[in-house]
């Protein structure tokens, strides 16, 4: 029973790792901006279709399952690393501002380190994988908060160049 306790609060203390931002869209109306992400979506994503969880325009909500490609290094200790990051991407839009939210990120791999916590450390705290885990776990923030700001800078760049397109459009 003591053990069970232990553990529970050990997992329940870890806070899944995320990443927020607010984009500022000055005179552009809900609609469009939720018309400009659906396209970076389908442009970005292979399938859009098989992604998208959500798409609800009149709450202004899109919310994606997302995974990408994880390579950890050339060593053959951390080959093992190399696999998936897996997260959710959500974005709630309003009139001339969207919010950007990357949240739930997960490692899957050989040796998967799993959900991405803000904890320091790997779960595993004892042993001779400590020092290995310990070292993808950085590596792996590291890459996602990477990752992420990649996110927030092509939405940003797409919305910009989409508001402009829809201004000149005279087709």
């Amino acid at each position: 029973m003591l053990l069970f306790l232990v553990l529970t609060i050990q997992i329940y203390g870890q806070e899944p790792i995320s990443y927020e931002k607010v984009i500022k869209a000055d005179g552009v109306n809900k609609s469009d901006l939720f018309f400009m992400i659906n396209d970076w979506i389908a442009t970005k994503y292979n399938s859009a279709q098989d992604v998208i969880q959500l798409s609800d325009k009149e709450k202004g909500a899109i919310i994606v399952k997302g995974l990408i490609d994880y390579y950890y290094g050339e060593k053959r200790t951390n080959n093992s690393y190399n696999g998936n990051l897996a997260y959710t991407l959500k974005v709630y839009v309003k009139d001339n501002r969207y919010k950007v939210i990357i949240t739930s990120v997960n490692h899957e791999g050989v040796s998967s380190l799993g959900l991405i916590t803000s904890d320091s450390l790997h779960t595993i705290k004892k042993g001779w994988m400590k020092k290995y885990n310990n070292d993808a776990w950085k590596n792996v923030k590291l890459k996602s908060w990477q990752f992420a700001n990649n996110i927030f800078a092509s939405l940003e760049k797409a919305t910009s160049q989409q508001n402009s397109e829809i201004e000149n459009d005279e087709w």
